[in-house]
């Protein structure tokens, strides 16, 4: 299972680097913004007023009613983490169906199995590379935000609270990544439902 996990680490580290950096630079965009919205609260929460309940619950996770965008937190969920987790989930069932039905359809899951590997250890090694990708890019995420409370004082916003969201990203995300395995391993890669019904579901629960 080691062995597995390190090349399939090895095999998608300028992945994990590049995801990294974009989305560590995507939370400092997203932030550059904030100062402007706290800057003019009134008529950006009169414009979310004049929004449906459930358009606002698409985005946002607690009480709608409660929904203050010049507040950091609201501000965070809003403009980045509902996208970041669609984005980054679609990222974990490429990499689910990438190790498995792909690898299927091109024989090189068969070349790996005729070595002494199961198909426990196989499976195990893979999750454990997706959930480490996704723990750095998470991890380069809180580093952006950081870096954003430190360039932007207007974003005072609690760094044990900021830590907690990436966790919660990452368990959503991990949620995402066990579903869209389980799927490419129970249905034969003859058959090509199995990833419409993973990305199905990822953005069937979005909207829902």
């Amino acid at each position: 299972m080691v062995a597995i996990f390190h090349k399939s680490f090895h095999d998608s580290r300028r992945t994990a680097l590049w995801l990294s950096i974009g989305f560590g630079l995507y939370a400092i965009l997203v932030v550059a913004f904030f100062p402007a919205f706290k800057d003019q609260a009134g008529e950006f929460q009169k414009l979310i007023d004049s929004y449906p309940e459930s358009v606002l619950a698409m985005f946002y996770g607690g009480d709608v009613k409660e929904l203050d965008m010049a507040e950091p937190g609201s501000f965070v969920q809003t403009e980045f983490g509902s996208y970041s987790v669609l984005i980054l989930g679609a990222i974990a069932i490429s990499q689910a169906f990438n190790a498995f039905t792909n690898a299927e359809r091109d024989g090189s899951l068969d070349m790996l199995l005729s070595l002494p590997v199961s198909r426990r250890r196989y499976l195990l090694g893979r999750v454990l590379n997706t959930a480490a990708v996704m723990a750095l890019v998470l991890l380069a995420c809180l580093v952006g935000f950081l870096v954003s409370r430190l360039l932007w004082p207007e974003f005072d916003v609690s760094v044990p609270n900021l830590a907690l969201s990436m966790v919660g990203g990452w368990l959503f995300v991990m949620v995402v990544a066990s579903y869209s395995y389980l799927l490419a391993v129970i249905v034969p890669s003859s058959r090509h439902f199995a990833g419409a019904i993973a990305y199905l579901l990822l953005i069937g629960s979005f909207l829902v």
